[in-house]
Order: structure tokens, then sequence, then C-alpha cells
């Protein structure tokens, strides 16, 4: 559970804190994928827990599945070692090659709120919202809610499907370099927003993948009708005939959408500087 971040100095409630990746490269070369409990597709598989572990071609960029074995007890709190020798390692024979995306799944500032907050669902602030195109030369934009930020990251990805299906990404250890940017003149509506050379993607969380869609949609149309000073129809038009809607994460309580804005499509109108 995160409960420190990093002081970003002189930022304030409603300031955006720009987090940008560096860098990222596996601190070593395997990593672990688990059909969870919590899987989408758990009850297809009695609920029974399979740990796939996966080895990283640096040089290739690619990361495949060497062995697998099934875990010996419900995964149900973190820190739990299985002891080797003590389960079966079954060969995954197949050839695979998986081009790897490293990004940190968890990302954010620190909340206003008080009291305990589980970390398994994504906020307004960020957390594991698992958004697989986090990657080295993009940034994510956050909403300041407290006085110095506490910026912070975690939860380690070698490579991830839109979705997050059996509840986990190849989770590994990365050495990962981020820079963090404080902008006073900027503006966010309700949830983070994602920047890459290509797209602008928002967010949208809920109970089911229709309330998340539709608030990664309402904050699309927000974002364009303030950033590029359109109408509000224009923009859910425009959002209808060239904005992808793809589902972020489907395991962790509660799910999310973003949606891919493709810059091109309004770079004439790129005037509006103080926006995000």
């Amino acid at each position: 559970m995160i409960t420190l971040g990093i002081y970003v100095k002189d930022a304030e409630p409603n300031d955006v804190v720009e987090v940008k990746m560096i860098s990222a490269k596996p601190r070593m070369n395997y990593g672990s994928s688990v059909l969870a409990n919590w899987g989408n597709l758990s009850n297809e598989f009695n609920r029974e827990e399979t740990v796939f572990i996966y080895e990283v071609d640096p040089e290739k960029g690619i990361t495949y599945p060497i062995f697998s074995y099934r875990y010996p007890r419900p995964i149900n709190a973190p820190g739990l070692v299985t002891i080797p020798g003590t389960v079966e390692r079954i060969p995954v024979t197949e050839k695979l090659t998986i081009p790897m995306n490293m990004f940190f799944g968890v990302t954010g500032v620190l909340p206003a709120k008080n009291g305990k907050i589980h970390s398994l669902p994504p906020y307004d602030f960020g957390g594991n919202v698992d958004n697989k195109n986090f990657v080295v030369g993009t940034s994510m934009y956050y909403k300041v809610q407290v006085a110095g930020a506490g910026v912070y990251v975690g939860d380690s990805h070698f490579a991830q499907g839109d979705g997050e299906l059996s509840g986990t990404a190849i989770e590994g250890s990365v050495n990962g370099r981020i820079q963090i940017i404080l902008h006073k003149n900027k503006k966010l509506f309700r949830n983070q927003i994602l920047e890459s050379d290509t797209h602008w993607e928002t967010h949208g969380y809920g109970y089911t993948l229709d309330l998340a869609n539709h608030q990664a949609a309402l904050e699309a149309v927000d974002f364009l009708t303030h950033r590029y000073n359109i109408s509000r129809e224009l923009a859910y038009s425009t959002l209808s005939v060239k904005a992808d809607f793809h589902i972020t994460q489907v395991s962790n309580r509660i799910v999310g959408v973003h949606c891919r804005i493709l810059k091109e499509a309004y770079k004439e109108l790129e005037k509006n500087e103080e926006s995000i």
C-alpha cells in the first residue's frame, strides 16, 4: 500500500503535475503473470490460480513464457512466498513472442480524502490506472489535491494488453526514471490525462464498463471544448467519428476505459497553451 509520495515544491491543490516517463529497463530478466482469483474469467477456471513465469530479452524487446505452476493456495494477502521445490514447474514449449511495453501501472498524487483508501482500484488522483500506453516518451497529467502533490509510482509491468484480463500483467522489477513538472496554468477537469506524440487519452472509471465509458467520453468532450475552443456538439461528433475507446482494465473492482484522441485531427486549432 502506498503511504508516501514525492514532495513537489510550490504544488498547491488544483495545480497540475506532469509525470513524464524518461527511461525504463528490467532490473532482472524474469517476470510473472497470474491467472488470479479476481480475474475477469476466474469463475470459468474454477477460481484456480496459475502462475506463468516469463523471460525477457531486453535486446530484442520481447518476453515469452517459459514455465507455469499451479498456485497452492488462494492469493489473499500481499507478500506470499512459494518455496522452491514445493510446486511442479510445467514447461511452456509453445514458441511465443510478446513485444514489451514497460510502464508503471500505479502512478498518481496523494488524495485529499482522509483515512484508508484501497490501493487496487483507479481513482481521479491516479492509483492503479493500468494504462498500458504510459510508456517511455509519454506524460500523464494529474490534478494536485494536497500541498506538495505527493507523486508516487509503482506496480511496474513488462507487458500488458488493454483490459488486463486475468487480473495481472507481466509483473516485473523495473529501473525507471521519471521527470516531474509542475504546471500552474493548466486545467484538468476530473481524471488524469495521458499525452503521447500522437494522442491525448482521457480516462473514465465506474462499476460497469458503461459507466466508465460514459465518464471517459464526458472527460473527452470537456477536454476538447476547453483546449480547442470548439462547441460541445462538434466535440461529441468528432469523438464519434475518430476517437477510439479502449478498455483499460476490468479486474480491479472499479473498471476503466480510456479514450484515445488523435492529435492530428485538431492540429489547425492548436492555440490554447493554458490547457493540457
